[in-house]
């Protein structure tokens, strides 16, 4: 139960490790605001802890429910509580690991203003900025016409739905 993912208030999720049980359990219970849980016999030792993990971790998954992830983070950390923050998909673009390995870039479209960067680089070839792909018939014109149609035929193929 003390090393095991849990759902904050707020649906962000946190991971628990605890690994000096004994050493930081009666802080841990002053973090999480359950003293009556310190004290409890099935949860008094880590023997006991270990013969009740789904008790505990029933207390613990209700517990987490009551606060959002920020505030969980400040009591945890106040405590010496190892832990870490599992990331959803809206936490991506603002990863400091992700931005430092340049996963995200910017596309100059201020509707989609970052997006993932090309996976692959070569030596001495310059990057693209990401951009849109083009609207459906975009360029229709431009390649019948270096296909050597001329404009009343692109106008025919028009009219016929053929072309957008």
């Amino acid at each position: 139960a003390l090393a095991n993912a849990y759902r904050a208030r707020d649906g962000r999720w946190l991971s628990l490790v605890v690994v000096r049980e004994e050493r930081l359990w009666a802080g841990f219970c002053a973090a999480m605001d359950l003293p009556q849980v310190e004290g409890d016999p099935r949860f008094v030792t880590r023997a006991a802890r270990a013969a009740h993990v789904p008790e505990l971790m029933a207390i613990l998954d209700a517990q987490f429910a009551t606060r959002d992830l920020a505030e969980w983070r400040v009591r945890l950390a106040a405590a010496g509580i190892t832990f870490g923050t599992l990331p959803g998909l809206r936490d991506l673009p603002d990863d400091p690991q992700l931005a430092a390995n340049g996963t995200f870039v910017a596309t100059g479209d201020p509707d989609v203003p970052r997006t993932i960067a090309n996976p692959l680089s070569l030596a001495g070839a310059p990057q693209v900025t990401p951009r849109r792909a083009p609207a459906l018939g975009a360029h229709t014109d431009e390649i019948l016409h270096e296909l050597g149609h001329a404009d009343a035929d692109i106008a025919a193929l028009r009219c016929s739905g053929a072309v957008a």
